[in-house]
């Protein structure tokens, strides 16, 4: 990886890639044996690949003939149908570019003892009864990527009555993509249990091949008998906080910076809602973003990593800003939101935040925000509990984002913005009261050009069963009401062999609009991440089960053609990575899928 020196604010601080990074991945090649006794093999395409380019799959032991069973140009994965009785099968793919040398990839092997299943499963440390959002990197620099999750699976909230004070502490573990155990660090009782007190990341912020583990920690990690500052009630007010930087391969500590400043939020509530998110400001290095706030005074600092030290890019608080929508008043009419996205909506090379109502530019200055109106109620903006950002309405010119707002609306509580101003494109009529969480946003009706957008109104849906709404990219209405009632966050994932994603019901994988097909995922707790991280460029499942399992779901239906890894996409890799905190929501593409492309 090539740097160079930036100037931030007049000074050489910061050192940034001469292209954007981007990870240096292997070909992810998964096999597993179906049901009628095939085994279906399936592997990476790079966005760099060259479009001529062959993948040799070979096997031992041999079929007749030889090891080679196919050579692939159509698809990049294979359903060899040659099986023996018994035995084990192991699999490989050699990328043939013409003139160029032969590349082997790893392989991989498959018991034909094991009943057909359509999952990977990794069995985590024996205590683990439940994990929470896991997080998906390569730390070992082997090209494979690996995992991280944080036990035990609480999400208390910090407002009202829920909550309690939990003498438990939160450990993180990271796990190799072969589920050999790498470190666990317990993050001690600076720590409270909930999923806004600690945010992670996992992801290569330096660009030396392996990632780190960046989070909100205080001065506990290890020290579970230390004793931080709580008021009476149980409440940790310890100001101690920190982004603190892990080694991915080892988890020692590596680098330190104080966490946004608490001062002038209006409690403890606001207080305890933490995000940290990943953009590339320069368009080339990954830079790390910490928040604190939502619904008051909300502050957002920039860093970057590099040679164990953390680096402030810029900080920004929402009472520097002048102009109306910045500011929330506490009382969830604040623009912040669950979840922090970050693209090129201005299409200058560079990424601007997008959290909530609010966009920020690449240097850390507010480029718009939505306000919501005190009269009428009829402009979309406030705190929003789900956001989209992508190409969503292929006939408007850049990106979209599209809005699912929590407080009321007397129109436009639902809606489409342009990301580049802010400005309306289109919002619903109706009178809506709480879209809870983050309904969906994606391409699941190939009807209708675009993505859908989904949203639930958790409020009045309960009164007369009309408010869910399934809107087409342009906002006509597609379904209402009962009819299209799939609870508050149903996630999607692109898993058969077209372009369209399909929509995840609870345990089971169906299509919309529905034509039958139900693919059910059983002996498993609920979805935690949706991400390309293995075999083509279709979608894997990562789920809890009862017990100590993370397991992996993923596909074996063929594919009909090609395409480079979804993680290869900026807007999706990102997405992926910031599922590490608050609502996680199934990652957005850039733009629909195109065949051929």
């Amino acid at each position: 990886m090539k740097y160079a020196i930036i100037m931030v604010f007049g000074l050489a601080v910061a050192i940034t890639a001469a292209e954007r990074q981007r990870e240096a991945l292997d070909r992810g090649l998964v096999a597993l044996k179906r049901a009628d006794g095939s085994v279906y093999v399936g592997w990476r395409l790079f966005a760099e690949d060259p479009a001529g380019l062959a993948f040799a799959v070979h096997r031992t032991p041999a079929p007749a003939g030889g090891e080679v069973l196919a050579t692939a140009t159509a698809t990049t994965d294979y359903v060899d149908r040659a099986i023996p009785a018994t035995g084990a099968l192991t699999y490989w793919v050699v990328a043939q570019a013409p003139g160029q040398e032969p590349v082997v990839s790893k392989t991989v092997t498959v018991d034909l003892a094991q009943e057909a299943r359509d999952y990977l499963s990794i069995q985590l440390a024996p205590e683990i009864k439940g994990f929470m959002h896991p997080a998906v990197a390569d730390f070992d620099g082997d090209g494979s990527l690996d995992y991280l999750v944080k036990t035990p699976d609480s999400y208390l909230m910090p407002d009202g009555g829920s909550w309690h004070r939990d003498t438990r502490t939160y450990k993180v573990y990271a796990y190799t993509h072969a589920g050999k155990l790498l470190w666990k660090n317990d993050l001690g009782p600076a720590i409270e249990m909930g999923n806004w007190y600690s945010p992670h990341l996992a992801y290569d912020f330096d660009g030396d091949g392996k990632a780190e583990v960046a989070l909100k920690a205080g001065e506990t990690i290890n020290d579970p008998a230390a004793q931080p500052r709580r008021d009476a009630e149980g409440r940790v007010i310890d100001e101690h906080e920190y982004l603190s930087i892990w080694d991915g391969a080892t988890g020692a500590v590596l680098a330190r910076a104080p966490w946004p400043s608490q001062e002038g939020n209006t409690g403890y509530n606001d207080v305890s809602r933490n995000l940290l998110g990943v953009a590339y400001l320069d368009g080339k290095s990954p830079a790390i973003i910490a928040v604190r706030g939502t619904y008051g005074v909300i502050r957002i600092t920039a860093f970057r990593y590099h040679d164990r030290q953390l680096t402030e890019l810029w900080a920004w608080d929402s009472t520097q800003e002048s102009a109306p929508g910045y500011r929330g008043d506490g009382s969830r009419n604040g623009p912040g939101s669950h979840f922090l996205h970050a693209a090129d909506v201005d299409e200058d090379g560079r990424d601007e935040i997008i959290y909530g109502s609010l966009v920020l530019d690449d240097n850390g200055k507010g480029l718009w925000a939505l306000a919501r109106t005190k009269q009428g109620e009829v402009s979309p903006g406030g705190h929003p509990d789900g956001h989209f950002v992508a190409d969503i309405l292929p006939s408007h010119p850049g990106l979209e984002i599209f809005y699912a707002y929590e407080k009321w609306h007397n129109r436009n509580g639902a809606c489409l913005v342009d990301a580049r101003t802010g400005q309306l494109i289109w919002g619903t009529d109706a009178k809506t009261g709480h879209f809870h969480k983050a309904g969906l946003c994606a391409d699941i009706d190939a009807s209708h050009p675009g993505m859908e957008c989904y949203a639930r109104d958790q409020e009045l849906s309960t009164k007369d069963q009309t408010h869910a709404w399934l809107w087409a990219a342009d906002g006509t209405v597609l379904g209402q009401g009962n009819s299209q009632d799939w609870g508050e966050q149903p996630d999607t994932v692109y898993w058969d062999a077209d372009l369209q994603r399909e929509v995840i019901r609870g345990n089971t994988i169906v299509n919309y609009p529905d034509d039958g097909y139900a693919f059910p995922m059983t002996g498993c707790a609920r979805t935690l991440l949706v991400a390309d991280i293995l075999g083509d460029w279709r979608e894997e499942i990562i789920r809890s089960t009862p017990g100590n399992e993370l397991r992996i779901y993923t596909t074996t239906i063929p594919a009909e053609d090609r395409r480079p890894t979804l993680l290869h996409d900026p807007i999706y890799r990102i997405d992926v990575a910031n599922n590490g905190m608050g609502y996680p929501q199934s990652p957005m593409v850039s733009r629909c899928l195109e065949a051929g492309k």
